[in-house]
Parts: structure tokens; C-alpha cells; sequence
């Protein structure tokens, strides 16, 4: 008897509708696959000669990614939603872990997520030429003082983003380890021109000199044209004691679904040690075409020179197909 009388119990409860639902969520993303050649006497990957070889790669200037999000409207005006999302290259990782709440107070976000100078280095107001790697400075070759971009990451935090301020939004983080992190921007429209303005400070961990500082510029014009610049320096004397510092310059012209973009760039970075000091330069140009579909088509080429190394010429070219 007491068993047949849970059993209609269960079934009654289940017949009628909870007042709590599931969050219902989207998923979206991209795929982006390229091929590389790299130039460059005795360069070698994985233990392999690779000089003028043909090299298929997962494209990190907009890696592949899967993302999953959902939201709930709440009483008060409030949003409450989540986001996960993973990517590559190598091996699937989390990029994006979090729930957030967005409300007319601001947003606030908590878990693995945007810190809020991420971007703060990549202000840029032109077409798709950037996905030949425009603004990722070395996205399949090399490393030193003109690749850095000193931008902030995807980490632990808790953020807050204040609802606009006519066309200025302030966003800080705070992380693990005594991190912390603001970005001011400024972007908007005067008629058919475009400006977008950004700055940033990171003070990672406990240390009191550990802190970069990052600012961009674009601005748009009515042509299809578009100039952005970015400057940056990294003062971490806790790493080796070493600082980085940077400037980036770039040009844009879009053409219908399509645009051209070239790009150059100068960083040094310097060491306590005698004779440590090092300098970088690269310069290159990237072509985009939106072929339709979500599928955008790219093609560039870069030249990366670096103190007693030697120089070197990549090729790429690649497609990314976007979902949702």
C-alpha cells in the first residue's frame, strides 16, 4: 500500500510543471583551419626540419571554438546567464566558464572568464583582413619582443562592466594571487566615421612593480578606410627582470565583403643583465573575403626580424565557417 501510494505521489509531481526551469541555451562558434609556410634558415617543429614546408594548423587568430550559452530573465529587471565555451589549438580547453548577472546596475560576471583589459590592445575598426593575422603578431611562428601583445586573458575572476556612460564603459576584474585589472573605452559614431578608444592596467600578482599598461586607437572613415595603433609596456621585474615594451601601427581598406590590411610593428624588450637588451620589428599584409554562408576566406603574408636570430617570411591562408 505505501509503495502504490508513493508511486502516485512521484507521478502527480511529475505531471505538474516546476515553478524552476532549466536555463535553455544556444550553441555557436566557428571553425578555423589554415596552412602556413614558414621561411627561415633551420627553422625546425616538433623536432622536425619545417623550413619551406607545408604546414596544416589550427588558426589562432580566431582559433576554433565551441560555445554554449543560455539566460534566464529574473524579477527586478535582472538577467542571469551562463557561458561555456571550449577551444583549440593543441588539445580542447575551457576558454569560458561563468554565470553572470546583467541588470541595469551594470553586469557582474564570476568564474573563468574575459578579464576586463582583455581587448584592451586590439582596438580596430576595419574588415575581415585582421584573420591573416593582422592583430595576432605571431600567431604560427616565433615569439620575443614584437609578438607580445600584453593584452589581459580568459582567467579566474570577478568582473564588473558599469552599464554605458554615453559612449564610455568602464570594466575591472580581480583574480587570483592579488590580481587586478580596469579598461576604460570610448567608442561610437560620427556619421559615417568610427572611433573606438581603449586603455587598460594589469597589476598581476603581489608584487608592486608587476603592472602593464595598454592603450589602443581606431578610428573609421567613410571610405571603407580605417587606422588603429596600439602601444604597450609590460614592467615585470619579477620575471627574470625584465621589460617589454611596443608600438603597433595599422592600415585598413574594405572593398564590399571583403578588405586589405597591412600592418607593422616594433617591440624591444630589456634585461638587468649587460648586453640583454633585444629588438623586434615585423610588418605584413593580410587579405579577408566574406564568401557567404558564415564562411570568410584569408590569405597573408609577414616578415619578422629579431636581434640574432634569423629573419623570417611566413605564408598563410585559411578559411573559418562560423555556426550557430
Amino acid at each position: 500500500m505505501e509503495r502504490k501510494l508513493i508511486a502516485a505521489a512521484v507521478s502527480s509531481a511529475l505531471a505538474v510543471p516546476m515553478a524552476a526551469q532549466a536555463v535553455e541555451f544556444a550553441v555557436s562558434g566557428h571553425v578555423n583551419r589554415a596552412v602556413v609556410i614558414v621561411d627561415q634558415d633551420g627553422y625546425t617543429k616538433d623536432g622536425r626540419d619545417q623550413d619551406g614546408k607545408l604546414q596544416h594548423v589550427d588558426a589562432n587568430s580566431s582559433e576554433t571554438r565551441f560555445r554554449f550559452t543560455g539566460s534566464e530573465e529574473l524579477d527586478g529587471g535582472l538577467t542571469a546567464g551562463v557561458q561555456l565555451e571550449l577551444g583549440r589549438p593543441g588539445n580542447w580547453r575551457t576558454r569560458h566558464a561563468n554565470v553572470y548577472l546583467d541588470g541595469a546596475g551594470g553586469k557582474l560576471t564570476l568564474g573563468q572568464a574575459s578579464a576586463a583589459t582583455d581587448g584592451m590592445a586590439h582596438a580596430r575598426l576595419g574588415g575581415p583582413s585582421w584573420l591573416a593575422g593582422v592583430t595576432n603578431w605571431c600567431s604560427y611562428h616565433g615569439s620575443g619582443p614584437a609578438c607580445a601583445s600584453n593584452d589581459g586573458n580568459r582567467i579566474d575572476v570577478l568582473r564588473y562592466d558599469t552599464p554605458s556612460l554615453g559612449p564610455a564603459r568602464i570594466a575591472a576584474s580581480t583574480g587570483n594571487n592579488e590580481y587586478w585589472d580596469a579598461k576604460l573605452t570610448v567608442a561610437g559614431a560620427m556619421g559615417e566615421a568610427g572611433y573606438d578608444f581603449r586603455l587598460g592596467y594589469i597589476a598581476e600578482d603581489d608584487t608592486d612593480d608587476g603592472k602593464i599598461l595598454t592603450t589602443s586607437a581606431a578610428v573609421s572613415f567613410g571610405q571603407g578606410t580605417a587606422i588603429a595603433a596600439a602601444w604597450s609596456k609590460d614592467d615585470m621585474p619579477n620575471v627574470a627582470n625584465k621589460e617589454h615594451e611596443y608600438f603597433y601601427a595599422e592600415a585598413d581598406h574594405s572593398y564590399g565583403d571583403g578588405s586589405v590590411g597591412v600592418y607593422w610593428k616594433q617591440g624591444e624588450t630589456s634585461d638587468s643583465g649587460p648586453g640583454a637588451d633585444v629588438e623586434g620589428t615585423l610588418w605584413g599584409i593580410g587579405l579577408g573575403h566574406n564568401i557567404g554562408g558564415g564562411a570568410t576566406a584569408y590569405a597573408g603574408f609577414r616578415h619578422m626580424e629579431e636581434d640574432n636570430k634569423e629573419d623570417a617570411n611566413l605564408y598563410v591562408a585559411g578559411l573559418r565557417v562560423t555556426f550557430n
